[in-house]
């Protein structure tokens, strides 16, 4: 299964697909056991993610997986605003 990083919100996840024929397919994030699953309508037909396709509400949806998975701290899902 060949891996691939998504970036979200200029933060790199590592992901690896496990394809399946159901609705959506399974990926491991990190290596851990933690798991997150996209719908095949945002794959090709290999299992990678499409170019260009925003996937960002999975990832919000997945945050409790993504802390568990030791990636990044409670202050990553809040998008940083800088005013000057």
């Amino acid at each position: 299964m060949k891996k691939q990083i998504y970036n979200f919100w200029g933060n790199k996840i590592p992901l690896r697909c496990f394809r399946r024929e159901a609705r959506a397919s399974r990926f491991v994030i990190n290596e851990t056991n933690q798991n997150l699953w996209i719908p095949n309508k945002h794959l090709d037909d290999e299992g990678n993610i499409k170019l260009g396709e925003n996937i960002d509400y999975v990832i919000v949806k997945a945050r409790s997986q993504i802390k568990c998975s030791g990636l990044f701290s409670n202050n990553f899902f809040k998008p940083s605003v800088i005013i000057e």
